[in-house]
């Protein structure tokens, strides 16, 4: 199995790049990352994972910077 491949929703892109760059709703983010999808909707609601609404009220978040998050915090540095 390729590592750069991954398996989002259907009619996505497929690359790691690709997809760090999308928005995606939490419960799809959380499951392409392979965390809780409670506690990103935790770091969402309280301001540490920034998130954007545009015509609903669906909350979105990118892949690339919810995995900087995690670095950062992996690394120490406060959030």
């Amino acid at each position: 199995m390729n590592s750069d491949r991954i398996e989002p929703r259907e009619g996505v892109a497929t690359n790691r790049s690709q997809l760090a760059e999308q928005l995606f709703v939490v419960k799809e983010a959380a499951r392409i990352l392979n965390i809780k999808t409670w506690k990103l909707a935790r770091a969402v609601r309280n301001g540490s994972v920034p998130s954007y609404t545009f015509f609903n009220s669906r909350r979105l978040v990118k892949l690339s910077e919810i995995q900087e998050i995690i670095e950062r915090t992996r690394r120490g540095a406060p959030l």
